[in-house]
């Protein structure tokens, strides 16, 4: 269930990753989501993925520095009755990004929280690599500062870092780039805060085994969506700049 859930995830992200290209592709771009945001203020046409498309899509606009749909965008994500983690955690992103208040939704995913410091999908008992970075990069965004439960969270990815560096889906599964990217992303997040250097470092040489030979990211063949978050999560680990 969770896996076929993050495949559908990653073909509503193919229509919302922002990118850098040249101010004209920027401007189209800005204009297809404008056109192709619904009446009720979200995006997508499938319900189940309306969330996930709609939070993408707000994030995308506030990342080009257009306020646009933004407005009627995060109202409609405020309206949602969001249950799982992985939603919670985009919502308050989005709304964050917003300056929209998100403090219910705040409480509800830390209450989410298992013992072990992680999250898990659907509020269940065993945690993920995943989800808890997803957690962890929505308490940044809300500028949450429990330094005490931050630490035990990422200590629960550290702890469950794959020997090659990366991560799998759940703990245990083999590693792979789209989970390892996000991962990666949350603990270069608080590297200023809670020193994880070293488990920065083994997950960038992960990602960098899984650059093809055209340039791309992913198992072969490259994908947008690995490239993408791979270019980020080693951009913000400090490999590179922009």
């Amino acid at each position: 269930m969770k896996k076929t859930f993050m495949l559908a995830v990653l073909l509503c992200l193919l229509c919302a990753i922002p990118c850098y290209a040249q101010s004209a592709s920027i401007s189209s771009g800005v204009t297809w989501l404008s056109a192709n945001q619904n009446t009720d203020g979200s995006w997508g046409t499938q319900p189940d993925l309306a969330l996930i498309c709609s939070s993408e899509a707000v994030n995308a606009l506030i990342s080009f520095g257009t306020t646009s749909d933004v407005t009627s965008g995060s109202a409609w994500l405020s309206s949602q009755s969001v249950t799982s983690t992985d939603e919670l955690s985009r919502t308050i992103i989005s709304l964050a990004s917003a300056g929209t208040n998100s403090s219910l939704l705040i409480t509800a995913l830390i209450g989410y929280r298992n013992a072990d410091g992680g999250w898990s999908y659907n509020n269940g008992p065993i945690s993920d690599p995943l989800d808890t970075a997803l957690a962890l990069q929505a308490l940044k965004a809300a500028n949450y500062t429990d330094t005490t439960l931050l630490g035990q969270s990422l200590n629960y990815l550290t702890s469950n870092q794959n020997t090659d560096g990366g991560w799998g889906i759940i703990s245990g599964d083999s590693s792979n780039t789209y989970v390892t990217a996000i991962v990666l992303r949350a603990l270069s997040a608080y590297n200023s805060v809670f020193i994880n250097q070293n488990s920065i470092n083994l997950a960038a040489a992960y990602l960098l085994t899984k650059q093809n030979t055209d340039g791309g990211f992913g198992s072969s063949p490259s994908n947008v969506y690995e490239t993408s978050l791979s270019i980020m999560s080693l951009i913000e680990s400090g490999q590179g700049s922009m």
